[in-house]
């Protein structure tokens, strides 16, 4: 190899240049992955995810890539479709499932970082309804049981259910102990609904 590379050395340049582009996108990918911070409102990771993500390959949906950045930065790539409709609610609602959930579960992993409530409390309609079946079908578990007292509380259309504070914040805390065990557990069963799905966000 070194004495071809000698005899070529263009070709030699190439391959030097695409191990090291190869090495940077390792260790950042890495540093996402490991950082318990969130994507959405840090531009620079953002930005990051969202070119990775502006054209669906198949090598989105190889095992070895991250699972929760495969969700979230799936999201994004269907969030930057809608936002070239005129009525990106509208156009959501005529997404298929498939597409709804997973747009909807980067919203409710990425807001529930802070707190599952934060996720109630930053999002509505149709984007809400949606989480609660992608949760169920997806999901399920105990992470589906608390979704579900979570948003019973906040849906203004349930009168038999209301926000009380105090309630709201032991959902809160049973759900962030939940996480500490299972929130990789969580983001697998999304990222493999996601590869098992893969015809859908292919076409």
């Amino acid at each position: 190899m070194i004495e071809y590379m000698l005899h070529n050395p263009m070709t030699g340049v190439k391959y030097i240049v695409m191990i090291i582009l190869a090495v940077i996108i390792f260790f950042w990918y890495r540093s996402i992955s490991t950082n318990k911070g969130r994507v959405f409102g840090n531009a620079k990771v953002e930005k990051s995810l969202k070119r990775d993500f502006m054209t669906i390959g198949e090598e989105h949906f190889a095992p070895e890539r991250d699972d929760y950045l495969l969700t979230v930065g799936m999201c994004l790539h269907i969030q930057t479709q809608l936002e070239k409709e005129k009525q990106p609610n509208e156009a959501f609602k005529k997404l298929p499932a498939e597409k709804q959930y997973v747009m909807t579960l980067g919203y409710v992993f990425e807001d529930t970082r802070v707190c599952l409530s934060n996720y109630f409390r930053s999002n509505g309609e149709p984007l809400l309804s949606a989480s609660m079946n992608a949760v169920s079908e997806v999901i399920g578990g105990e992470y589906a049981e608390l979704f579900r007292k979570e948003y019973d509380m906040f849906n203004e259309n349930n009168e038999d259910v209301s926000v009380i504070e105090k309630d709201v914040r032991a959902v809160d805390e049973k759900f962030k102990e939940l996480m500490k065990n299972e929130d990789k557990a969580v983001y697998k069963l999304a990222a493999d609904y996601i590869r098992d799905n893969k015809v859908k966000f292919l076409s």
